[in-house]
Parts: C-alpha cells; structure tokens; sequence
C-alpha cells in the first residue's frame, strides 16, 4: 500500500474518501490487499487532530511543502481557481505525486488520455480517444462523449452531459445538469451555470447561464473580482475583453455606449466621419478615447466590433449596412445593471442601458436603442431601429414597427401595434392601435394635426 492524504476535509473531500475506499475495497477483492493507506486529511481551516469520518485533520498544506519520504496526495477542492492556486505550491516538492482515482463503477474505454492528479466519480462514463490534462475533477454521473479535450484544472459537476468534440479551457468548471452540445469550445477560467445548455462557444473569463446558454459576466483576472459583462451577441460569437470595439459617433450617444462598453472591452476607440474629429480625442468618464478614423477605418480593421451610435435611425440603417456588406462584426450591447429575461432575442446593433427591464418572451430587432430605465413588458416585438427613450413603459404584448420613437415617459397598453416610423411625444398615454405613421401626443395619444 502507498500512504496517501487527501486535502480538502468539506463535502467533496469526503467523497473522495468514499471513492478511495471503493478503489482499495475492489481491489482487496481481486488480489487480497488495498492499493492505498488513506493517512488523514490536509485542511488549512480545522484544528490538527480533528476526526472527519474516522481520519484525522494532519495540519495545513504548509505540512506538505515539508515532507521528504514519497507521499501521494489528492486535492479534494471543487473551485478550479482554489485547487490550481493549491497545487502550484504544491509542485515544488518533488517528493509529492498526484495519482489519478478512478471510481470501480465508471465506464471508460481504453482509448483515453490523461495526465496526473484527476478524479473520477461513480457513475460517469467516458468513450473514446478523451485528452484529459491535470487535475480535472468529473463528479457523479457525467458523460464524456468522443474526441474531448479537457485542459488542467477544469471541474464538472454531477451530471454533466458533454458530447463530442467539445473543448474546455483551463480552469472551468461546468455546473452540474449542464449540457453542452457537439463540437462547441468553453474559454478558460469560465463559470457554465449548472442545468445550462450550451449550443455556441463561450469566451474565456466569463459566468454562461441559461438554455441557451450566454455569458451574463465576465471575471477581471487576475485577481477573481468578476465584472458584469456588457455584451450580448457579437456577428460570430467572439465579441469580448480580449478585442477591440470601435464606435461609430463621438457625440453623447457614443459617450453613453462607451461607458456601457468598458465593461467587457479593455480596447475603445472612437469612429466619427466629421474630418474635424477624426485624430481628435474625446473625454469620456474621465478617460481620453480617440477618434481614429472614419468608418472605412473599421472595414480595414475587421479583427475589432463595431457599435453604431449614432441616435438618427436612419443614418443608423445606412450604416449597418455599410458595415454588413463589408463583413464588419456588430455587436449590441447591454450595461450591466439591466436586467434581461433569458429567452429574450435581441438581433445586432442594440443596446440596452441601465436599470431597463426587459421581460420574456420580448424581441428586439437591429440598430435598436432601449433607454435608460425603459420597460418591456413580455411578448413584445420591436422593430429595427426603434428607441425607446428613458422612462418609456410597454405593456405585455405591444409590437412596433420600424424606425418607432418612444419618447421619454411614454406609456404604450399591452395588446396593442404601432406602425413604422411613428413619433410617440414624452409623456404620451397609447391606448389604442396606430396604424398609420404621423406624430401622437398627449394623454390619450392622439395625432398631432397642423394647423
């Protein structure tokens, strides 16, 4: 028998010690004697000489740096960051080695691959031609189809489900009930809520909640404090903190979105097609972001997002499609303190500004702008390049043509239609269908007719 200690005494490190006593009690069976002589437990936070399940608490981590004889051990910490930040330390005793456990009861080809220091639990069952690296954890009852690539430190929880061809970054860790789809790729250091259903790839950095799953923040490493991500969807997927966005308009408008975009990009740069601007930099926050060129300047510089602010929705309209035919990536963009229903679909070009609610069900379309504490009740389909301005409340079920104004303040009744390029006035009451385009003011709304 080799001697072995477990580190982590909490809920997880007790299964492990579960999972070892399967392993010695399996082999007792076939070949008489126990593979492993489980010592005790290595737990910075309780007192040495503890009983946890019959073992005793040995002392810290620091006890280990400090062995000189062969000793084996397995870091029992569920938290990928934890059990990484551990094991580091760890590493530089060489004295220390990390088996790999593999409960009697899963089911796993021949043709797997993997490194050192791994946990396997009961139940799980992994196919054919799996890379697995260091130090992952698969609790109870996961799945693992073929061709996965699992980099170190990743933990998925009970009952994953993980089919082919997926890969997962160091350091994530897949809540357990989540699924994720063929083929798809998970950043490092990410968070995939437990019951998710992942059917795009997730960047790096970021907690992905929900069916289908989408990244609802994104983590400032190093350090582990997590920013709220900004970003809804980009043209392939890929918008995030690690590219560039451009803003087309350095007026209010755009200064308003950079705000609402720092919080997922680290690179901002302004677009104006004002000569006088481009070169020029504008205060924003208390920051100096520069105008850098024109709009050609994003089609020569297509590895960046690009985000339309400019508040004319019909300037807005020309110059998505400039950027559409170009194959320029437009993302849409939400601030943080909004709060989103999971199912709601919002097509590129949007934004969504602070404290907005926005209900299930809703549909937003392109180039939409959906002010500062807005309202959307469920059910709701908005328009291309609508803007709903600050204040504005829509009951369940209202739909708007394109290019709607919503002025600040404005009240439109569930159930009800509003046409393409419709004014609502600030502080407007709509309480019945408008089907014909024209300005509407007043408590109820009524068409302003001149005189």
């Amino acid at each position: 028998m080799k001697d072995l200690v477990i580190i982590g005494a909490g809920g997880f490190g007790r299964e492990v010690q579960w999972l070892i006593e399967q392993i010695n009690k399996k082999a007792k069976e076939e070949t008489g004697e126990a593979v492993w002589n489980i010592q005790g437990y290595i737990d910075d936070g309780l007192q040495i000489g503890t009983v946890i399940n019959d073992l005793p608490i040995l002392g810290g981590s620091s006890l280990l740096l400090q062995k000189n004889t062969p000793l084996a051990v397995v870091c029992a910490i569920g938290s990928a960051t934890i059990r990484k930040n551990i094991i580091d330390k760890l590493m530089k005793n060489t004295m220390l080695e990390f088996p790999n456990l593999i409960d009697p009861t899963v089911q796993k080809s021949e043709r797997i691959k993997m490194g050192q220091g791994n946990i396997i639990c009961a139940g799980s069952i992994l196919t054919v031609d799996i890379s697995i690296s260091d130090f992952c954890i698969i609790n109870l009852d996961c799945t693992l189809g073929h061709d996965i690539k699992m980099d170190s430190f990743v933990t998925i929880y009970p009952g994953g489900n993980i089919s082919g061809c997926v890969y997962i970054g160091e350091c994530s860790e897949i809540g357990t009930g989540a699924k994720i789809i063929q083929g798809k790729k998970i950043g490092a250091n990410t968070v995939v809520g437990a019951g998710a259903v992942v059917t795009k790839d997730i960047p790096d950095n970021c907690t992905a909640v929900g069916c289908p799953c989408k990244p609802i923040k994104f983590h400032n490493i190093p350090g582990g404090i997590e920013k709220p991500d900004a970003i809804r969807t980009g043209a392939d997927g890929s918008a995030g903190t690690n590219r560039t966005l451009f803003i087309l308009g350095a007026g209010g408008h755009g200064k308003v979105v950079q705000d609402i975009a720092s919080f997922s990009y680290k690179e901002i740069c302004f677009l104006d097609d004002n000569p006088d601007r481009i070169g020029k930099s504008i205060l924003c926050n208390g920051k100096e972001i520069k105008v850098v060129g024109d709009k050609t300047y994003a089609v020569n510089h297509k590895e960046a997002d690009v985000f339309i602010a400019i508040g004319d929705s019909k300037i807005r309209k020309k110059m998505m499609s400039y950027f559409e035919e170009h194959g320029v990536p437009i993302v849409s963009l939400i601030h943080p303190d909004a709060t989103v229903a999971d199912d709601v679909k919002i097509e590129e070009g949007t934004v969504i500004m602070a404290g907005t609610v926005i209900n299930s069900g809703t549909r937003i379309g392109k180039g939409v702008i959906i002010n500062t504490g807005a309202t959307v009740d469920h059910d709701n389909g908005i328009g291309d390049f609508t803007h709903v301005a600050v204040g504005a409340h829509l009951a369940g079920t209202v739909t708007t043509g394109c290019h709607v104004w919503i002025g600040a303040g404005a009240v439109i009744s569930n159930n009800l239609y509003v046409c393409d390029d419709c004014t609502i006035g600030a502080g407007a009451v709509v309480v019945k269908s408008i089907e014909k385009k024209g300005i509407f003011l007043g408590v109820p709304a009524r068409e302003k007719t001149s005189r």
